[in-house]
């Protein structure tokens, strides 16, 4: 028996090409909820300890919370879970922008791919139709170029209808921290959900939906909506700049809570000074659309115009500095994993010796870049 105001599961086999969907039993939403618990639920059912993240048998669960797709604030999350390549453990990676809301008006709540298809393909979701199709002509493109030729493949006349989640050529090569990318700016992070789509060939899941979600009581769920957007509104951590983005990086920053140097300290010298709002303004084109029924809007697209990076999009740019510095990694689909490990070597002074000492200490020499140290002006 499904139960109210839940989607359907859809079960993808990438080696078989066989699509099933079936209702999601009433006993399993109330145990498990949605998002996290859906697919750590799945994870732990169909894999083992031994499986190898990278085999055909991992399987990638891309599951929505229990309120996405409806008008409750801030319910535009997608949970993310598989077998962590770069962990050998439970992967989950949370995402935002329209894609999972757009999943849950086209009927569903959850898919789950399994197995590994031969050559490259992505699965197209049409409201209820779906199917899988060709995409060796998107493999090797990144998830900019792969997003926008989708988009203008299966809608020429409204493309921006159409939400496209992809990985580029991080994930197709395997980079065990590559990172799922949806609606162009949103990462689900960490984990290494890319790669092991990679090792699916599953290039990219784009979808339509056109439906609506219906609460069991419409009236009190209006009101109970009003009410949590109101007191979002104003709470003083949603305070914003106008035409700017949430900041409340100022007010971790008087905690000691700022996650600075990769969480190596909780303060840094000068940091509003040279990445807070006033700065960032200079670079900000637009304030882009929110996440779906989200009404804190946390993200402008920032444009550089001048230096070596002139013409580089970076979207929630907050932070110039590291932001524009390192924006041109992400469309790669490999997020902040590589530039965080970057940032605490370099300072240190270290460099890789070679292969052969990868996982020796003594394989680490003196670095000669210290431009790139902390407070130098690649961090301004």
């Amino acid at each position: 028996m499904a139960v109210h105001g839940y989607g359907k599961i859809l079960e993808v086999d990438l080696s078989t090409r066989e699509i099933r969907q079936r209702e999601i039993a009433a006993e399993f939403a109330r145990a498990y909820i949605g998002g996290m618990g859906f697919g750590c639920r799945i994870l732990y059912q169909d894999t083992r300890p031994e499986l190898d993240p990278l085999g055909p048998k991992n399987v990638v669960i891309f599951a929505n919370g229990a309120l996405t797709g409806t008008g409750a604030p801030c319910a535009g999350r997608t949970e993310i879970t598989t077998k962590s390549p770069l962990t050998g453990s439970t992967s989950t990676g949370n995402t935002g922008g329209l894609w999972g809301a757009r999943l849950k008006h086209a009927g569903f709540d959850l898919i789950v791919t399994r197995n590994s298809s031969e050559k490259p393909v992505y699965l197209w979701i049409d409201d209820a139709a779906v199917e899988l199709r060709d995409a060796s002509h998107l493999w090797g493109k990144d998830t900019q170029e792969t997003s926008e030729i989708l988009q203008h493949e299966l809608c020429p006349s409204s493309p921006s209808k159409i939400s496209v989640l992809c990985i580029g050529p991080a994930g197709e090569n395997l980079v065990r921290y590559a990172c799922p990318v949806n609606d162009y700016h949103h990462v689900a992070g960490r984990g290494g959900a890319g790669a092991v789509m990679g090792a699916k060939r599953l290039k990219a899941i784009a979808l339509r939906g056109t439906g609506t979600v219906e609460t069991a009581r419409p009236e009190e769920s209006r009101e109970a909506t009003r009410e949590a957007r109101q007191r979002i509104l104003d709470a003083k951590m949603a305070d914003r700049m106008p035409g700017g983005p949430v900041d409340a990086r100022k007010e971790y920053l008087e905690r000691g809570c700022l996650p600075a140097r990769n969480y190596q300290t909780g303060v840094l010298s000068q940091f509003i000074e040279t990445r807070g709002v006033e700065v960032a303004r200079r670079y900000v084109v637009r304030q882009e659309a929110t996440c779906h029924a989200c009404p804190i809007s946390c993200f402008n697209l920032v444009e550089l115009k001048e230096g070596k990076y002139s013409g580089l999009k970076v979207n929630r740019g907050i932070a110039p500095g590291p932001v524009i510095e390192w924006g041109a990694i992400n469309s790669t689909c490999l997020k902040t994993l590589r530039r965080e490990y970057t940032m605490v070597c370099l300072p240190r002074r270290f460099q890789r010796a070679g292969k052969e000492n990868r996982r020796s200490a003594s394989g680490l020499k003196t670095c000669t870049r210290p431009s790139t140290a902390w407070g130098s002006a690649s961090f301004r």
